[in-house]
């Protein structure tokens, strides 16, 4: 038989979610609904790259307009900028933040959720990539060596699984302007690897 809340229950329920103070409250709606919201923006994406409509024909004029626009210092900046989703970079960080918690506080929790964090996103782009097929920008404007296909970006895929994990692990039980801090550190990191990546170089 199908369970009916009347509207004490429902508000009680609605309470909790919304308690800051419960690891199960506020903090746990936020990041569920941004999962949610996440997952529905990078599918509508990959309709419109799949299908060749939508945002995905607004694509040779943003190429064009990056490159006109591209110079040698931007160029410079953002390839370093793109390290920080480089697997060089992500990879010892998580091991080193994720060892620290089991060195001093003998928690391997933190370790294992790193692991799955940046191997699930590694699994899931290299997938979609395969399953999509779609092709990079023309070698002429390149300004590296690249293989394999263009979406999703494998640095912007990196980056916000890595960044976002790194601010619920240590956002816990600090207090909501540390864990405001976190998070716009990991939405700046986000933001400066995606976009940019595309104005230094069509990496993914």
């Amino acid at each position: 038989m199908p369970v009916r809340l009347n509207n004490v229950e429902l508000v009680a329920w609605g309470r909790r979610r919304l308690d800051h103070g419960t690891p199960r409250g506020l903090g746990l709606t936020l990041t569920a609904s941004g999962a949610v919201l996440a997952a529905l923006a990078f599918s509508g994406l990959a309709w419109d790259v799949v299908g060749h409509h939508g945002l995905a024909l607004n694509d040779p004029h943003v190429t064009a307009w990056v490159v006109a626009h591209r110079t040698g210092g931007l160029t410079g900046a953002f390839r370093v900028v793109t390290w920080l989703a480089s697997v060089v970079v992500i990879v010892p960080l998580g091991l080193i933040i994720g060892f620290f918690f089991v060195w001093r506080r003998h928690r391997w929790g933190p370790l294992a959720l790193l692991t799955a964090a940046i191997a699930g996103a590694a699994a899931s782009y290299y997938l979609i990539k395969a399953l999509v097929g779609r092709p990079r920008p023309p070698p002429a404007i390149w300004i590296g060596h690249f293989s394999g296909a263009a979406f999703p970006s494998g640095h912007a895929t990196q980056s916000v699984a890595c960044y976002a994990t790194l601010a619920v692990i240590l956002g816990a039980g600090r207090s909501a302007r540390a864990k405001t801090t976190l998070w716009a550190a990991a939405v700046l990191i986000a933001l400066v690897v995606g976009p940019p990546a595309s104005i230094s170089a069509p990496t993914g």
